[in-house]
């Protein structure tokens, strides 16, 4: 007989193990794969607690943007802010309130998981593999756009000056149509044409 499923409970919430080594309080923000649950009550390190998947919550936001309502939210686990950008964060749910950019919180309803998981595995298609990156830097997008950036201004840079020191030789060199050998393509043409010369009269 085939094993029947067993409801366990209704996903709003769910059991989480704490496998860090300090606890987690009421209201910390917890990535689970590719999405994020607020902790409902404290956990100490090493035991299960309750962690929430749904709802709207406010939590800490980036002060350099204004979200719209309907904005995609991520969550960045390492300075703990909500934020727009996507690249190397959590998915977090859309904004249902408007923020200022200097306001320093945002309220987010919590995507559902199959919709978190479904919109950064585009994202991750979208993004292409980082590893195959042609530049040195392939931990993340914003590191290799830096250091192509700073290839590109080294770049010209040098272009820059190989343009000056051409310059300075077309400078040192003069014009060589104003030439008055019969010559005046090149100035080796021009001083063989007078060596040529001289041997002439050397020669008479």
């Amino acid at each position: 007989m085939a094993v029947k499923a067993v409801h366990v409970q209704n996903g709003a919430h769910i059991n989480y193990l704490n496998s860090g080594v300090t606890t987690l309080t009421y209201g910390d923000v917890v990535v689970i794969g590719k999405r994020i649950g607020v902790v409902a009550a404290d956990i100490a390190a090493g035991l299960n607690g309750v962690v929430h998947l749904d709802g709207v919550w406010t939590l800490p936001a980036v002060t350099d943007a204004a979200f719209s309502v309907g904005d995609q939210l991520f969550w960045d686990a390492q300075n703990e802010v909500m934020t727009k950008v996507a690249a190397g964060n959590a998915v977090a749910g859309i904004c249902v309130l408007a923020k200022l950019q200097a306001t320093a919180t945002a309220n987010v309803l919590f995507a559902p998981v199959s919709e978190a998981d479904a919109r950064m595995d585009a994202l991750e298609t979208a993004q292409g593999t980082l590893s195959n990156l042609g530049t040195t830097e392939k931990a993340n997008l914003v590191g290799a756009i830096n250091e192509v950036n700073t290839n590109a201004d080294a770049a010209a840079t040098a272009a820059g000056a190989a343009q000056d020191a051409a310059d300075d030789v077309a400078d040192d060199v003069g014009d060589i149509t104003t030439l008055t050998t019969t010559a005046k393509d090149t100035v080796v043409a021009a001083i063989n044409e007078l060596v040529s010369r001289v041997a002439t009269l050397e020669a008479g």
